[in-house]
């Protein structure tokens, strides 16, 4: 077959759709006129046009601030992290730094899981209030958790306190020093000691320190000459339980079957306890080396256990309460953000 000639350039042009290439080759040229369509760029970029709902975004699904599945998480979420907020700070002994280690690990827990959660919403396409108030929450929460379980470790600080120290039984106050029961935290003393209510004193600073020293009485209920202490060491005290002058002493147990002390933790107390005894001493002529200070008691060990009770039952009031308050304060929210997205 015989080679064709090729074709001008017009005949190629003449031939080829109308494609808006030339026969030359090349970009179409861009049309002119009045009826040519005009193309603007968004501003910002394609995610400003997706968000702004530009050409090409995509339909965000409308977010119901009423939805019951944010105010479930919330309501079963925040009374755990409570609850275990609370205990931390009130059931774990913090003695030392490294007792201390638990309440550090869970706080740092706490505002970690808060700040993510505010991160992973600024980061969202479409921020869901949901996630900033359950943030908020978690913070709040830990606060009210802390505050509460500081208040009540009171209670356990005082049972950790005397089950580390000693117990001692069947002390004679009239023979026995104090120097050597200084770990003391619960002496059970010798019967026929009791409290000598005609010698007690007290000192004055806004309260009334009283104390009355402990002594050994014969069953007649005179004082034993044979055990009368070279130095008066044991001593029952409290607060505002007696008179200016030390009388109508009533401070403890006034049960005629106590003869049980539980030593004074306050330090603040102390001195104003040693005080009064220096009265005693100027005052009838008797030493008093080594005093140590007890509650009079009827029974040590249960008022010991009576606090751990205590503070078991207000962790329970405090978890309820707080469980309850906070379903209320969940479908406050919800109501509050239906309202704002009506307007």
């Amino acid at each position: 077959m015989a080679n064709s000639a090729p074709l001008p350039h017009a005949q190629y042009g003449a031939l080829l759709p109308d494609t808006g290439f030339s026969a030359q080759g090349g970009a179409p040229a861009a049309p002119t006129g009045p009826s040519a369509p005009q193309f603007q760029r968004p501003v910002g970029g394609r995610m400003s046009a997706m968000k702004h709902g530009g050409e090409g975004a995509p339909l965000l699904k409308k977010q119901n601030p009423g939805t019951f599945k944010p105010i479930m998480l919330n309501i079963v979420l925040q009374p755990i992290f409570f609850l275990v907020t609370y205990y931390v700070f009130s059931f774990i002994f913090r003695g030392t730094l490294y007792d201390w280690m638990w309440t550090y690990v869970w706080s740092g827990f706490v505002v970690l899981t808060s700040f993510a959660l505010l991160l992973l919403n600024r980061r969202r396409m479409q921020p869901d209030p949901w996630i900033s108030i359950t943030a908020g929450l978690l913070i709040t929460t830990a606060l009210l958790g802390a505050y509460y379980g500081n208040e009540n470790y009171a209670n356990m600080k005082y049972y950790y306190t005397f089950r580390g120290m000693a117990t001692y039984v069947n002390i004679n106050p009239g023979l026995d020093s104090g120097r050597g029961f200084s770990d003391a935290g619960e002496i059970y003393f010798k019967e026929g000691s009791r409290i000598d209510y005609a010698r007690a004193v007290a000192f004055k600073n806004t309260d009334l320190f009283c104390a009355a020293p402990i002594i050994m009485v014969d069953p007649e209920g005179e004082t034993d000459e044979h055990t009368e202490p070279l130095s008066y060491d044991f001593w029952a005290v409290g607060i505002n339980c007696c008179s200016p002058g030390g009388e109508a002493f009533t401070c403890g147990d006034g049960s005629s079957l106590a003869r049980s002390g539980m030593r004074v933790l306050e330090d603040i107390d102390t001195p104003y306890y040693r005080f009064a005894v220096h009265q005693f001493s100027a005052k009838f002529l008797m030493p008093a080396h080594d005093p140590l200070f007890f509650y009079w008691t009827l029974d040590p060990l249960g008022s010991v256990a009576t606090k751990h009770v205590m503070a078991s039952i207000y962790y329970h009031e405090a978890v309820w309460t707080f469980v309850i308050v906070n379903a209320i304060v969940m479908l406050l929210i919800r109501f509050s953000l239906i309202q704002l997205a009506g307007k």
